[in-house]
Formats: C-alpha cells, structure tokens, sequence
C-alpha cells in the first residue's frame, strides 16, 4: 500500500517536470522571448520529452532547461533499483547491501573506462547509489548505531568542512572520482544527521527549513527560469551579484510553492484518496 502512495508521487514529479517544460517551449517557442534559443530547445525535444536530457551535449546558453540532466539519470535508476534491490533480492539483506556496493564501484570505475559523448557519464549512477546504500544501512540496527556515535557537532563540522573544501577547491569535473568522494561526504553527512539527535538536528528542523525542503524539488525545476527573468531587470555585469541571488531565490521559492499548492497537494490527496480504497478492500471481513 505504501508503494502505491509512493508511486503517485513519482507521478506528481512526473507533472511538475512536464509543466516547467511546457513554460519553457510556451516562453521560447510561442512568445520567441529568447529566438537564439529556439534551434537549440527544438533540437533537444525529444531528449527532454523521454527523459534523455543527460545524453545531449550543450551549454546552457544552448539548451534551456539544461539543469534537468540529472533527472535523466534519476528515471532509469527508479526504474532499475526497484526492481532488483526489492524485487528480485528483496528477501536477500547483505546480497543486496553487496550488489549495491559493487554497483558503486563499477559505476565509478566505469567513467574512466568508457568514453561517453556529452554529459554521460557514469559515476552519476553511483552518487545516486550512494543515497540508496544509506537507506539500506538505516534498516540495519548496528548499522544505525554505529552511524549514530559519529552525530557528534565535532565529527559534523569535520564533514562540512571536507565537503566545502571539497566543493570550492576540487571542482567535480577534473576528474572521474571527484562527483562520487563529494556525493559519500554528503552521504556520511546525511547518515550521522538522520541517526542522531542534537542541537544541530533540532535547528535543521525548524518549520522555515522544512517548508524549503518540501518545496525543493520544484525549485530545482524553475530556478533557471526564475534567474532569467532576474537578468530582466539586474543585468549581471551590473555588479549587484547578491541582489540578483536574494530575487531568484525568493522568485523561484514563490514559483515552487505554486507549483506545490496547484499540482503537488492534489495529486498527494489522490494518492490518498487511492491507498485508503485499496486498504478498505484489501480488508479482511469481520467475523460475525
């Protein structure tokens, strides 16, 4: 019954995605609002149409809505990892917890072998993977204890400090290995948050934290778009860097919650809707 809810809300992701898209062909194809755009955007139709975004080779200034090469990778992996890691080893604990890690290294070891065209590349798959390991070893009790010891504030500092130093002075693309070693800091970073609780977990759960993650999908998909429409009026040469950040951030914070409110609540109350008459069936009869 959860994987129904679930679904559903791969659904509604499924919609944001195609809506944001809709903006864009309306804004590039129907009002011509940027016409260098136009050869670019109709070239890359059907990638973007089938979830084939990460295959293209392109700059942004090319491309609109090029930050959604991610979401190629993403809807092979939700089509894969379902499958094999909770249905055919969905009965097999450390099988899969191997398959998964095995996974890891040959996606990372893959991209150095293997010369792809554009922005393919595999070690994507084994950033992903990694968030996937980390839902396996919070199942795990021992796991989860020993990832709790390291929620000390020290050890987290440690995490972020490695993570930004990481971030700003080795950037990703140099190298084949370096999108993985940033994505396993993360990954630690998360585990040690989700399994302790201190000072730090209360703070990142405050109700202005929460409300930006429950809407931080849909930034993703319209902060581009919300920064173009900042360039209208703030050009970037004009040297006013932070107000042009602070208006696309609160641009693409109100974009995201429309999109939250007109598409992502109802499609969760359908799913509702949808789990509770599958529970009421599947429901045995009282015994008189």
């Amino acid at each position: 019954m959860t994987n129904t809810l679930h679904r559903f809300g791969d659904a509604d992701s499924f919609r944001d995605d195609y809506i944001v898209f809709a903006m864009y062909a309306i804004l590039i194809l129907g009002l011509k609002v940027s016409p260098h755009k136009i050869n670019g955007f109709v070239h890359a139709l059907p990638y973007y149409l089938f979830y084939c975004q990460e295959m293209l080779t392109y700059s942004g200034s090319e491309f609109p809505f090029y930050q959604s090469w991610s979401l190629g990778i993403e809807e092979k992996f939700y089509l894969v990892w379902p499958v094999l890691a909770f249905g055919l080893l969905r009965r097999t604990k450390w099988p899969r917890l191997s398959v998964t890690l095995s996974m890891i290294v040959l996606f990372i070891f893959g991209s150095s072998w293997t010369n792809m065209i554009g922005t393919y590349r595999f070690e994507d798959y084994s950033c992903i993977l990694l968030g996937a390991l980390l839902a396996l070893f919070l199942e795990d009790r021992k796991a989860y204890l020993l990832l709790q010891r390291f929620g000390h504030v020290s050890f987290l500092i440690v995490l972020v400090s490695l993570a930004a130093l990481h971030f700003f002075f080795l950037p990703t693309h140099q190298s084949y290995y370096g999108k993985p070693l940033y994505a396993s800091l993360v990954t630690i970073l998360l585990g040690t948050l989700l399994s302790a609780d201190g000072l730090i977990q209360r703070l990142l759960a405050n109700a202005v934290l929460r409300f930006i993650g429950r809407i931080s999908y849909g930034v993703y998909l319209v902060h581009v778009l919300c920064f173009n429409v900042v360039e209208r009026f703030f050009r970037p040469q004009s040297g006013l860097g932070f107000p042009i950040y602070l208006f696309t951030c609160l641009l693409s914070l109100a974009a995201a919650y429309i999109l939250h409110i007109l598409i992502e609540r109802p499609m969760i109350g359908i799913g509702k809707w949808v789990l509770h008459r599958t529970s009421v069936r599947r429901r045995p009869p009282a015994i008189a």
